[in-house]
This record gives C-alpha cells, sequence and structure tokens, in this order.
C-alpha cells in the first residue's frame, strides 16, 4: 500500500497515466502487423489524367488513393453556386 493517509491504491498498481501510456503500447503493438498505406494526394483536370494517374501510381506499388477534387467540392459548395464560379475542374 502507498504510504499516503486514506490511500487503498496498491503501491504496485500503475497511475492513471501509465495505464493511458501502456494502452498506446498495446494499441502499437496491435498495428505492428499491419503495412503502412502509401499514398499521394492528387488529381487532374480530367477525371481520364486522374485514372491515368492513379493507375500508374496503384502498378508502382500505392497501396491507397486519395483524391484530390476541386475546391467548390472539398468546401461543400455545388459546382453552380456562385462562389464556386470559375473554380470548378481546378
Amino acid at each position: 500500500m502507498t504510504s499516503e493517509p486514506g490511500a487503498t491504491r496498491h503501491a504496485s498498481a500503475a497511475a492513471p497515466a501509465d495505464r493511458q501510456a501502456d494502452r498506446h503500447v498495446e494499441k502499437a503493438d496491435r498495428q505492428a502487423d499491419r503495412p503502412w498505406l502509401f499514398r499521394t494526394y492528387a488529381g487532374h483536370s480530367t477525371a481520364r489524367a486522374s485514372n491515368e494517374l492513379f493507375r500508374t501510381n496503384l502498378a508502382k506499388g500505392q497501396t491507397g488513393l486519395s483524391v484530390a477534387f476541386d475546391l467548390p467540392t472539398q468546401t461543400g459548395y455545388d459546382s453552380d453556386h456562385p462562389l464556386a464560379r470559375g473554380e470548378v475542374g481546378k
């Protein structure tokens, strides 16, 4: 037992912060056997050009896709919204 008055926690018991650190280690151990994803955040002006780039990168070993959409799409605007004018397809 600890020497603190009224303490009931056993001296060998981990403090809450220690248990939190243990959880992170356990999580890292669980994920150690999973390979990292290799991604490129990319996109081109046309679907055809983007498709070609993604297929080329996947053939070279890329394991995931992160598609760069035009700015209005990323910010939640419809393509016909006035604030999207001039940005769609860039």
